[in-house]
Formats: structure tokens, sequence, C-alpha cells
């Protein structure tokens, strides 16, 4: 099968490896076939998780071990913003490896908003029943019909319905923005702004404009998924926003993958994964 390949592209030129044909001709044709198609289906899912995409996992392994990772370079006593805090479960693993963590947690939901604060015990916890967004005001949260505080709740209208495929329920929330939070708590600067809001993080991150601007932000990281093909935001939408920082993907073992300079097949993958920004 390799010889009749070969013979179909012509004869090896400009120093064509036994290799390349072999990856890229002879391989990709016996793949291509129907029957090959449950390997690429697992071959796809190997390296896409190689590359920190759909590593999604109930332990959060990698942000436990990257979260580790910044305990050498992060006062003992960092400035933490979890935006999108749900019932804790980022704010647990924070104070494991920052137990003298200043940290903020936003949590527009009600529901999850109460069992947040009974859940975090900290000194210096200060939880917010609000969400963060471009600007001030009053807005609506979306969230399964039948769940009180799911951790799927959104501000992006269609995510429940499209994505879930389930019913959504209209929740009443206020807004406030990054910025705005800082100048009201005297803030000089943020160690660390987590962001998990279910597609509309870059509307977080346009309400932080003068403090990324000022680099007065440390570490951000975000999530980017399938929310973000209702929301309509690409990797290359976070990049504008956040201009003097350069973008990685957050792997299973903790360590981080430069995409700033990917191709857009690389780096436009809309599947769970964790995007940290560091300042170039």
């Amino acid at each position: 099968m390799a010889e009749v390949i070969v013979e179909q592209g012509g004869p090896p030129s400009n120093g064509v490896s036994l290799r390349d044909l072999i990856v890229r001709r002879w391989l990709p044709f016996m793949l291509s076939r129907p029957q090959a198609q449950i390997v690429n289906r697992l071959l796809l899912g190997i390296a896409l998780r190689g590359m920190g995409v759909d590593n999604h996992d109930l332990s959060q392994l990698d942000e436990r071990r990257f979260l580790r990772r910044l305990r050498t370079t992060l006062p003992a006593d960092p400035v933490v913003f979890d935006v999108g805090a749900n019932i804790g479960q980022y704010a647990a693993l924070v104070l494991a490896e920052f137990p003298a963590a200043r940290l903020y947690s936003f949590e527009p939901n009600p529901h999850a908003f109460a069992k947040l604060t009974q859940a975090v015990k900290s000194a210096n916890f200060r939880p917010a029943n609000v969400a963060l967004g471009a600007a001030p005001g009053a807005s609506v949260m979306f969230d399964h019909a039948d769940t009180q505080g799911s951790w799927h709740g959104s501000l992006v209208k269609g995510v429940i319905e499209t994505v879930h495929r389930d019913r959504a329920q209209e929740i009443p929330v206020e807004i406030a923005t990054v910025d705005e939070v800082m100048a009201a708590y005297g803030l000089e600067r943020i160690d660390l702004l987590k962001i998990d809001v279910e597609g509309f993080e870059a509307d977080v991150l346009s309400g932080a404009r003068r403090a990324i601007g000022a680099r007065r932000i440390g570490v951000l990281q975000f999530e980017f998924n399938e929310m973000n093909v209702v929301s309509k935001r690409f990797v290359a939408d976070f990049e504008l926003l956040l201009r003097g920082y350069r973008l990685h993907r957050l792997l299973l073992n903790g360590e981080l993958l430069d995409i700033s300079n990917a191709s857009s097949l690389k780096r436009e993958l809309f599947g769970y994964q964790n995007i940290v920004a560091l300042p170039r």
C-alpha cells in the first residue's frame, strides 16, 4: 500500500523523507476509511487532552498543581479574585495552597452564594453576591429550571438551552466590574484573577480594562469551552483584551503550553480548557 501511495503522489522530491511520506500520506490514507474513525476519535481525544483540552476533572488536578507552582512566584498572602465562585470549589483549592490569601469570591446565584458563605472559612474571605461584567447594572442569569445554583449558570442567554439542552430559569442579578471593586476596596493589585463564568469571561475582562492596561493584575486564569460558541468569543478576542500578556493553556500536570503564536487550528478549540495569561 505504501508503494501505491508513493506512485500516486509522484517520486519523493525536495528531500521528502520516508517519515513524511508515512506520516503525511500513508497514515492519513489508511485512517481516512470509515472503519478507522473510531481510531481517529480515540487519537484525537488523547491528543487534545495532552494539549490541555477536555481535561475536565471534578478533582481539578490541573488547577491544584498550577496553584502549587504559583507558590514560588506569588506572595504568601496573595490577593485572589475568584469570579464565578459557585459553592467554593476553587476557593478551597486556593486556601489549601495559600492559607493567608486575601480571597474575594463573586457569585451572583443566591442559592450557590448561600452555600459558598457556609463552606469557606477564612478570616480573609470576602464573598460578594454579585456578578462581574463589562459595566455595572442589573442583568439576568440563566440556570437549569429544576436546579438551585448549578455550576452551569451563565449570564449568556442560550447556554442552558443550546449547550446543555435543558429548560432555563431566569434569575435577576446585579453586575459590578473588576475596576469598580478594586477601587471600592482600595486594592492596588490583584495577584491572581480566576474567572469561570460559563461564556461570560470576556465581559469580566472588559470590566478590568484599567487594571489590565496598568499591569495591576499578575496572573489571569479563565475558562474557555463550548459556551464560547454561544457567546461568539474566540481566543483571538481574549488576546485583544489582554494586550501585554501571553496566553497559555493549562496542562493536566500543572504546566503551561504557550498558545500565543499557535495557528487557529491548534488554538481555537471549543472544548473545556483553562487558559492562563501571564505578563509578557
